[in-house]
């Protein structure tokens, strides 16, 4: 029977007999961009299956990406998640509760052990080197099923079914039937979708112009989702104190977005909510009841919603201080934060946040600076992986001046 070698077994053997990416790019005539992803992918699959005999190549792979290093694998100056992690791990903690004491997902955890492993299989010091045994009793402890990635039942989100606990100014800490933390499916490839957040329609800053903006883009560009990270509506805020007079109550506000908002049947609008929108359950109004009756609008709930797309999850989130849910933030592809009313990217290797711009005419002040704009995301796929992100944002202070985060994904 004749033996089939892959295109990373034919790299992989190449890095062994020591050639640089130059010379492994020439041979195979490929381009040395398109290596180094190559290395990096078998380098993260030998760490996943912890497979000891191949360290010696991920370290080859390190060494040709510059990444070989020399430093105390357990010591305070690694990464500071990880170190909690580890410090746990060495304290004697067993798996559920180092999970359940730092909120982290299992599959982080089981990443954890996998990667500090191999570092101390091949970078630690003889002193590091004593915990081996106990990091590989760890991994033994990992089933079959822990131990896959993507189709792992560990790395589902499930939607929430307990009900807000939120604190009432006027009646202390109440309980109300709101939904938060839920999942919504998404069943489509390659696509582009829009983030918008703090439209705070209903007060005096509202701008319904940048939405037929938003629309216009979103039109001419064939994209079919807009994602609405929080504060659809002013709510009561400082007792309506921002609101002109017609629009001093939550239902006049609620009728107000109902006939304005921009429409498109080609278009589906998923909304969160956000600690304004929360004024009107406080008010025993349901929101997701009363907008229910657009046929374009998904309510998400409050606080945090998750998109499921095949085997990732995008975040929609919104800060509410007044829920008092015990709310663990999930690990997800991207996440959307609206509440902050400015841009900014937050990238450490591992999550992807973006604060995502006002959609009014709010003013930046000498405590906090707003940002008019939103985002343009795209997600392409290479069979069922994502093979690549990109996040635009649109700002509408200076439309020709965008920033574009794009991210490669190693499948």
């Amino acid at each position: 029977m004749k033996t089939i070698f892959t295109l990373e077994d034919h790299i992989s053997t190449l890095v062994l007999e020591n050639k640089s990416i130059k010379e492994i790019s020439s041979i195979l005539h490929l381009d040395s961009n398109y290596i180094i992803d190559m290395l990096g992918k078998i380098r993260t699959n030998i760490i996943k299956d912890s497979n000891e005999s191949k360290f010696l190549l991920a370290y080859k792979i390190d060494y040709l990406n510059k990444k070989a290093y020399s430093r105390r694998i357990l010591s305070e100056g690694n990464n500071k998640s990880k170190q909690k992690i580890i410090n746990l791990l060495l304290s004697g903690k067993k798996k559920d509760e180092i999970i359940n004491y730092y909120g982290i997902s299992y599959m982080n955890y089981i990443s954890v052990l996998k990667y500090v492993y191999y570092e101390l299989s091949v970078y630690g010091n003889d002193y590091e080197k004593r915990y081996l045994p106990l990091f590989r009793k760890r991994l033994s402890e990992i089933s079959f099923n822990d131990n896959l990635s993507n189709e792992s039942k560990n790395s589902i989100i499930n939607s929430s079914d307990k009900k807000l606990i939120v604190e009432s100014e006027d009646r202390g800490i109440v309980t109300l039937d709101g939904r938060f933390h839920q999942v919504f499916e998404i069943t489509k490839e390659d696509f582009e979708y829009i983030v918008i957040a703090d439209t705070h329609y209903g007060s005096v800053f509202e701008n319904f112009d940048y939405l037929k903006k938003v629309y216009e883009y979103a039109v001419k560009h064939n994209i079919k989702y807009i994602f609405h990270a929080g504060d659809l509506i002013e709510g009561e805020y400082a007792e309506f104190g921002r609101c002109p007079y017609k629009y001093k109550n939550i239902m006049a506000q609620i009728e107000h977005v109902l006939e304005n908002y921009c429409y498109d049947k080609s278009i589906s609008n998923y909304i969160l909510f956000g600690n304004h929108d929360l004024h009107a359950l406080l008010n025993g109004i349901d929101l997701s009841k009363e907008l229910s009756e657009r046929e374009d609008f998904k309510l998400l709930g409050y606080r945090s919603a998750y998109l499921h797309i095949k085997n990732e999850y995008i975040a929609l989130k919104h800060e509410i201080s007044r829920i008092k849910n015990d709310i663990v933030d999930e690990q997800v592809l991207i996440s959307y934060h609206g509440h902050s009313h400015h841009y900014r990217c937050i990238y450490n290797n591992r999550n992807t946040i973006f604060r995502v711009p006002t959609l009014s005419d709010m003013k930046s002040n000498n405590l906090a600076m707003v940002n008019r704009g939103f985002f343009v995301g795209s997600v392409f796929y290479d069979n069922n992986d994502i093979s690549e992100i990109e996040v635009k944002y649109m700002n509408f202070d200076d439309m020709d001046k965008n920033f574009v985060y794009k991210k490669t994904m190693v499948i």
